[in-house]
């Protein structure tokens, strides 16, 4: 009886399948980085956010899974922790030249003036054939005092962009803090032809041709799209702001600093600009 009774657990046992039913395979970072990417695209930005941490803890030393995560929390404002990982991407890859510059517009946007000047130069050591480019490098250079070098900036930058309205804008607030405002117009960039509509309406303001409420009416007239009147209105609000301050009338420079951040608030970097100005000045009326 027993032998009959081992004899059938026996013939049980090989009647089981020798390995166990087929389970999918568990994902890999790179499979949840695509699924993060793809809930960001459609607006779950904190499941994103969760999703990536999850993929970076199977793969510590993913470099595309810092980068994707950096780049979000960028897009969701929150700087210093974007920062943060295009600092991971660094320490992983040394020679990482764009980890440089996107960590440095970051501390820009954070109010870290001197520090965006580091990464900016650093990024300039991996490609100098850039420096002309670097706009934003010269505007850090603005907000950290050092106007001599924004000058500069802004004169290598004339000869990549030569008919940036912008770029003509801050040589003049650079020049005007060196030597003051008649000597920064005399010095003012040529500018022939910036097709943007508020642009040549404000450079001609910058020349003593147009007074401030010249260039609203102007940059407005028969503007039916309302995105399109919006961002002339933030672009103008912006540099008739700057151009009172150069003229030291921080009370106008206030006001329309003000209206261009808060009424008709910009998602770039420019908007960014003026966001930081505003800080600057609410920070210095406290003062």
């Amino acid at each position: 009886m027993h032998r009959t009774l081992f004899a059938f657990a026996l013939l049980s046992i090989f009647a089981l399948p020798l390995f166990a039913a087929d389970e999918p395979d568990p994902p890999t970072a790179s499979d949840l980085l695509i699924q993060a990417r793809e809930l960001f695209r459609d607006g779950k930005q904190d499941e994103a956010i969760k999703l990536t941490g999850k993929a970076l803890e199977i793969d510590k030393e993913n470099i595309d899974g810092y980068v994707l995560r950096a780049s979000m929390l960028d897009a969701m404002k929150q700087y210093d922790k974007a920062a943060l990982d295009y600092s991971k991407v660094i320490e992983l890859e040394p020679d990482a030249a764009g980890a440089y510059q996107r960590r440095g517009e970051c501390h820009f946007k954070s109010g870290k003036i001197k520090e965006s000047i580091a990464d900016f130069d650093k990024y300039l050591t991996f490609v100098p054939q850039r420096e002309r480019d670097h706009w934003q490098r010269g505007i850090s250079y603005y907000y950290s005092g050092e106007f001599d070098k924004g000058v500069k900036q802004f004169e290598l930058h004339k000869k990549v962009n030569p008919e940036d309205v912008e770029n003509a804008v801050w040589h003049y607030l650079c020049k005007a803090r060196i030597d003051g405002v008649e000597k920064a117009r005399e010095a003012l960039i040529e500018i022939k032809s910036d097709r943007r509509g508020w642009a040549m309406h404000t450079y001609e303001m910058y020349r003593g041709k147009l007074t401030p409420d010249e260039v609203l009416k102007l940059s407005t007239a028969d503007i039916k799209d309302e995105d399109l009147l919006k961002n002339n209105l933030f672009y103008a609000h912006l540099y008739i702001g700057l151009w009172y301050e150069s003229l030291g009338k921080s009370d106008e420079a206030k006001k329309h600093i003000t209206i261009a951040h808060e009424k008709y608030p910009s998602d770039h970097y420019m908007g960014d600009v003026a966001r930081i100005h505003y800080e600057k000045m609410k920070k210095s009326s406290k003062e």
